[in-house]
């Protein structure tokens, strides 16, 4: 999601919000890019910042997954235990 705000000054805001989800759509969670630019900088230029634009959400959806995992590490798992059958043991 793009939002460039009112300009103020011959700038505007400008904030990009990406959403770090999971294939079956679960939010990990959000990151946002805010630059103040001049007015009118984005126009017809913004296919060729993409990829500097992608490159700085980079690090941000890098923190994202980090918290996801710490999250799932942190929570206890599901132990089962297990023994290993031995010949002549019965089925039980």
């Amino acid at each position: 999601m793009v939002r460039v705000n009112q300009p103020v000054q011959g700038k505007s805001e400008v904030a990009i919000t990406g959403r770090v989800t999971l294939r079956d759509s679960i939010e990990l969670g959000q990151i946002t890019q805010n630059n103040i630019v001049p007015v009118g900088a984005l126009y017809n230029r913004l296919s060729r910042l993409a990829f500097t634009i992608a490159e700085g959400a980079s690090q941000g959806i890098k923190v994202v997954v980090r918290r996801a995992e710490y999250r799932n590490e942190s929570q206890p798992r599901l132990e089962i235990p297990f023994r290993e059958k031995t010949l002549g043991d019965s089925e039980s």
